[in-house]
């Protein structure tokens, strides 16, 4: 556009940044003002980004929304109870004791123990383990190449090795399809579906 100056630097990492926030803020301040009548529930996901840094994840679930809430840089920490019981008390206080109904986390010991300190610290607020996470490591469980220990029935393992089988076979057909691009183009065409990587 003619006459359109750029803005410089300092203005867009500042000045528009913060109007920007200002307007998202607004934006979901009606949103927020529904979580004292429904109630709302945290998600704490850990993770590492693309530059190798762990970081945590904090969701607010309500209804059949979800709001992003915050990713905490955990870089130089140890993820021990007490570090994220510190982490999850910080957006409960920001998000208001009243307003949660239950917090949701993997099931991982120092997960597991902080999610059970906040149970006993607030008597409203409920833990959750995470039905994903349980089944992955399940279905791991489950796919992995096992050989019977004495006493166990070999044949109980023959029979679920069919899991590991397709789980092998479903890679390799995803890898084929993602590398040819007129596969993809036809996988595309005619397919509503998504490829997916297996977890």
């Amino acid at each position: 556009m003619q006459g359109y100056q750029i803005p410089g630097y300092n203005k867009l990492r500042e000045g528009l940044l913060r109007e920007v926030r200002a307007h998202i803020d607004k934006l979901l301040s009606s949103t927020k003002n529904t979580w004292d009548q429904k109630g709302v529930t945290i998600c704490a996901d850990g993770w590492i980004d693309p530059q190798r840094r762990p970081l945590i994840n904090f969701v607010a679930i309500f209804g059949n929304s979800a709001m992003f809430l915050r990713a905490d840089n955990c870089e130089g920490e140890v993820k021990t109870k007490e570090y994220i019981v510190e982490k999850l008390e910080s957006i409960i206080e920001e998000m208001g004791r009243h307003n949660i109904v239950q917090i949701i986390t993997d099931n991982a010991a120092n997960c597991k123990g902080a999610s059970l300190l906040i149970e006993a610290e607030y008597d409203n607020i409920f833990w959750t383990p995470c039905v994903v996470h349980i089944l992955n490591l399940a279905l791991k469980s489950i796919c992995e190449p096992k050989t019977p220990r004495h006493g166990e029935d070999e044949y109980v393992w023959q029979q679920l090795e069919f899991i590991n089988t397709i789980r092998s076979d479903a890679s390799i057909i995803k890898k084929y399809i993602m590398n040819h691009d007129m596969c993809l183009s036809m996988f595309k065409k005619f397919s509503r579906l998504k490829l997916l990587s297996i977890a």
